[in-house]
Protein backbone atom coordinates (compact mmCIF):
# COMPACT_ATOMS: atom_id res chain seq x y z
CA UNK A 1 0.00 0.00 0.00
CA UNK A 2 1.06 3.55 -0.20
CA UNK A 3 0.84 6.25 2.35
CA UNK A 4 0.13 10.35 0.46
CA UNK A 5 1.47 13.03 2.72
CA UNK A 6 -0.60 15.78 1.48
CA UNK A 7 1.64 18.72 0.38
CA UNK A 8 1.51 21.11 3.45
CA UNK A 9 -0.94 22.83 3.44
CA UNK A 10 -1.35 26.70 1.46
CA UNK A 11 0.97 29.41 3.30
CA UNK A 12 -1.04 32.34 4.72
CA UNK A 13 -1.12 35.09 2.12
CA UNK A 14 0.20 38.07 4.23
CA UNK A 15 3.50 38.02 7.19
CA UNK A 16 5.12 35.37 8.07
CA UNK A 17 4.38 31.36 7.80
CA UNK A 18 2.94 30.10 10.32
CA UNK A 19 4.52 27.86 12.85
CA UNK A 20 1.84 24.71 11.88
CA UNK A 21 2.40 25.42 8.38
CA UNK A 22 6.44 25.02 8.80
CA UNK A 23 6.03 21.83 10.69
CA UNK A 24 3.90 20.22 8.35
CA UNK A 25 6.63 21.15 5.83
CA UNK A 26 9.03 19.73 7.61
CA UNK A 27 7.11 16.57 7.78
CA UNK A 28 6.28 16.17 4.52
CA UNK A 29 10.24 16.52 3.27
CA UNK A 30 10.93 14.18 6.00
CA UNK A 31 8.73 11.65 4.77
CA UNK A 32 10.14 12.01 0.70
CA UNK A 33 13.27 11.88 2.37
CA UNK A 34 12.54 8.34 4.18
CA UNK A 35 10.81 7.21 0.96
CA UNK A 36 13.03 7.63 -1.49
CA UNK A 37 15.96 5.98 1.13
CA UNK A 38 13.85 3.09 0.95
CA UNK A 39 13.62 2.30 -2.52
CA UNK A 40 16.67 0.80 -3.14
CA UNK A 41 15.86 -1.95 0.11
CA UNK A 42 12.07 -2.17 -1.16
CA UNK A 43 13.18 -2.58 -4.88
CA UNK A 44 16.14 -5.52 -3.56
CA UNK A 45 13.47 -7.10 -1.45
CA UNK A 46 10.89 -8.07 -4.28
CA UNK A 47 13.85 -8.10 -6.65
CA UNK A 48 15.59 -10.98 -4.41
CA UNK A 49 11.83 -12.50 -4.25
CA UNK A 50 12.43 -13.32 -8.14
CA UNK A 51 16.17 -13.74 -7.48
CA UNK A 52 17.53 -11.48 -9.78
CA UNK A 53 19.60 -8.30 -9.22
CA UNK A 54 18.69 -4.32 -8.92
CA UNK A 55 20.79 -1.48 -9.90
CA UNK A 56 20.12 1.99 -10.06
CA UNK A 57 21.77 4.23 -12.72
CA UNK A 58 20.95 7.77 -13.16
CA UNK A 59 17.93 8.81 -15.55
CA UNK A 60 17.50 4.89 -16.70
CA UNK A 61 15.26 3.83 -19.12
CA UNK A 62 13.61 0.96 -16.41
CA UNK A 63 14.37 -2.39 -18.03
CA UNK A 64 15.07 -6.10 -17.76
CA UNK A 65 16.93 -9.17 -19.19
CA UNK A 66 15.70 -11.64 -16.66
CA UNK A 67 18.38 -11.67 -14.51
CA UNK A 68 18.79 -7.90 -13.67
CA UNK A 69 16.44 -4.68 -13.38
CA UNK A 70 17.81 -1.36 -13.88
CA UNK A 71 16.10 1.29 -12.65
CA UNK A 72 16.30 5.49 -12.48
CA UNK A 73 17.83 7.39 -9.40
CA UNK A 74 15.45 9.32 -7.53
CA UNK A 75 16.31 12.56 -6.01
CA UNK A 76 14.77 13.95 -2.89
CA UNK A 77 12.96 16.81 -5.00
CA UNK A 78 10.94 13.98 -7.07
CA UNK A 79 6.99 14.60 -6.86
CA UNK A 80 4.51 12.01 -5.56
CA UNK A 81 3.71 11.07 -9.17
CA UNK A 82 7.51 10.42 -10.08
CA UNK A 83 7.48 7.89 -6.61
CA UNK A 84 4.20 6.41 -7.98
CA UNK A 85 5.54 5.87 -11.02
CA UNK A 86 9.28 4.32 -9.91
CA UNK A 87 6.96 1.79 -8.08
CA UNK A 88 5.12 0.83 -11.23
CA UNK A 89 8.24 0.37 -13.34
CA UNK A 90 9.16 -1.63 -10.68
CA UNK A 91 6.02 -3.70 -10.59
CA UNK A 92 5.82 -4.06 -14.37
CA UNK A 93 9.99 -5.58 -14.73
CA UNK A 94 9.56 -7.48 -11.91
CA UNK A 95 6.20 -8.87 -13.69
CA UNK A 96 8.28 -9.56 -16.77
CA UNK A 97 10.46 -11.98 -14.23
CA UNK A 98 7.91 -13.63 -13.17
CA UNK A 99 6.19 -13.83 -16.45
CA UNK A 100 8.16 -13.43 -19.80
CA UNK A 101 10.19 -16.15 -21.39
CA UNK A 102 12.90 -14.39 -22.21
CA UNK A 103 14.27 -17.38 -25.29
CA UNK A 104 11.30 -16.50 -27.10
CA UNK A 105 11.58 -12.84 -27.33
CA UNK A 106 13.35 -11.67 -31.17
CA UNK A 107 16.65 -10.15 -30.87
CA UNK A 108 17.72 -7.03 -30.86
CA UNK A 109 18.15 -6.69 -34.25
CA UNK A 110 14.99 -7.04 -35.31
CA UNK A 111 14.25 -4.09 -34.31
CA UNK A 112 10.47 -3.69 -35.07
CA UNK A 113 9.78 -7.47 -34.70
CA UNK A 114 11.49 -7.31 -30.92
CA UNK A 115 9.22 -3.66 -30.09
CA UNK A 116 5.82 -5.24 -31.54
CA UNK A 117 6.77 -8.54 -29.51
CA UNK A 118 7.17 -6.36 -26.21
CA UNK A 119 4.34 -4.74 -26.81
CA UNK A 120 1.93 -7.47 -26.59
CA UNK A 121 3.83 -9.16 -23.87
CA UNK A 122 3.47 -5.75 -21.94
CA UNK A 123 0.22 -5.89 -22.13
CA UNK A 124 -0.35 -9.83 -21.25
CA UNK A 125 2.39 -9.53 -17.81
CA UNK A 126 0.38 -6.52 -17.07
CA UNK A 127 -3.24 -7.73 -17.07
CA UNK A 128 -1.89 -10.82 -15.21
CA UNK A 129 -0.57 -8.93 -12.68
CA UNK A 130 -3.24 -6.60 -12.00
CA UNK A 131 -5.81 -9.72 -11.63
CA UNK A 132 -3.31 -11.07 -9.23
CA UNK A 133 -2.38 -7.78 -7.03
CA UNK A 134 -5.20 -5.87 -6.56
CA UNK A 135 -3.84 -2.36 -6.25
CA UNK A 136 -1.03 -2.86 -8.83
CA UNK A 137 -3.27 -1.13 -11.60
CA UNK A 138 -2.99 2.18 -9.96
CA UNK A 139 1.05 2.35 -9.91
CA UNK A 140 1.43 0.39 -13.36
CA UNK A 141 -0.82 3.45 -14.78
CA UNK A 142 1.06 6.18 -12.95
CA UNK A 143 4.34 4.84 -14.60
CA UNK A 144 2.17 4.90 -18.08
CA UNK A 145 1.45 8.50 -16.96
CA UNK A 146 5.03 9.27 -16.57
CA UNK A 147 5.76 7.52 -20.18
CA UNK A 148 3.87 9.63 -21.91
CA UNK A 149 4.43 13.14 -20.32
CA UNK A 150 5.61 15.39 -22.80
CA UNK A 151 5.55 13.51 -25.72
CA UNK A 152 5.49 14.81 -28.99
CA UNK A 153 3.18 12.48 -30.96
CA UNK A 154 3.29 14.03 -34.15
CA UNK A 155 7.05 13.46 -34.44
CA UNK A 156 6.69 9.53 -33.87
CA UNK A 157 7.59 7.45 -36.75
CA UNK A 158 4.87 5.33 -38.16
CA UNK A 159 5.97 2.14 -37.28
CA UNK A 160 6.08 3.18 -33.41
CA UNK A 161 2.84 5.36 -33.80
CA UNK A 162 0.87 2.30 -34.63
CA UNK A 163 2.66 0.20 -31.60
CA UNK A 164 1.87 3.01 -29.31
CA UNK A 165 -2.01 3.33 -30.48
CA UNK A 166 -1.79 -0.78 -30.74
CA UNK A 167 -0.78 -0.78 -26.88
CA UNK A 168 -3.30 1.42 -26.01
CA UNK A 169 -6.27 -0.03 -27.83
CA UNK A 170 -5.36 -3.62 -26.05
CA UNK A 171 -4.74 -2.02 -22.80
CA UNK A 172 -8.11 0.27 -22.69
CA UNK A 173 -10.28 -2.97 -23.86
CA UNK A 174 -8.49 -5.38 -20.88
CA UNK A 175 -9.66 -2.22 -18.54
CA UNK A 176 -6.08 -1.94 -17.59
CA UNK A 177 -5.21 1.15 -18.33
CA UNK A 178 -7.19 4.93 -16.48
CA UNK A 179 -10.35 5.72 -18.18
CA UNK A 180 -7.92 9.09 -19.12
CA UNK A 181 -6.12 7.08 -21.68
CA UNK A 182 -9.39 6.69 -24.22
CA UNK A 183 -8.92 10.05 -25.53
CA UNK A 184 -5.33 9.28 -25.67
CA UNK A 185 -5.90 5.92 -27.82
CA UNK A 186 -8.53 7.69 -29.64
CA UNK A 187 -6.19 10.88 -30.71
CA UNK A 188 -3.37 8.59 -32.02
CA UNK A 189 -5.89 6.67 -33.37
CA UNK A 190 -6.64 9.42 -36.02
CA UNK A 191 -2.86 10.45 -36.15
CA UNK A 192 -2.42 7.05 -37.93
CA UNK A 193 -5.34 6.95 -40.09
CA UNK A 194 -4.51 10.36 -41.73
CA UNK A 195 -0.81 9.12 -42.03
CA UNK A 196 -1.96 5.16 -43.12
CA UNK A 197 -5.56 5.72 -44.42
CA UNK A 198 -7.13 2.03 -43.68
CA UNK A 199 -4.23 0.81 -41.42
CA UNK A 200 -5.98 1.26 -38.57
CA UNK A 201 -9.10 -0.49 -39.49
CA UNK A 202 -7.62 -3.47 -40.55
CA UNK A 203 -5.57 -3.58 -36.96
CA UNK A 204 -8.55 -2.97 -34.89
CA UNK A 205 -10.17 -6.05 -36.86
CA UNK A 206 -7.57 -8.37 -35.85
CA UNK A 207 -7.03 -7.20 -32.51
CA UNK A 208 -10.84 -7.80 -32.44
CA UNK A 209 -11.11 -10.99 -33.46
CA UNK A 210 -8.17 -12.19 -31.34
CA UNK A 211 -9.88 -10.49 -28.16
CA UNK A 212 -13.39 -12.83 -29.72
CA UNK A 213 -11.39 -15.84 -30.01
CA UNK A 214 -9.98 -15.48 -26.25
CA UNK A 215 -13.33 -14.95 -24.87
Amino acid sequence: FLIKFNPAGTPPRKGRLSPLFLLETAMANAATAAFIRSLPITAKSLADKFGVNVCFEGNAVPHTDGSTIVLPILSEESSLGDKEAFLGFLIHECAHVRLTDFQSLPPDELANLFSATNMLEDCRIEETTCKNFFGAIYLLNQAHLKCVEGWEYERLNNVTLMLVWAMMFIKTKLSIFFPKFTNLESVLGNMLETRLPGLKAKVEALLKSEFTAAD
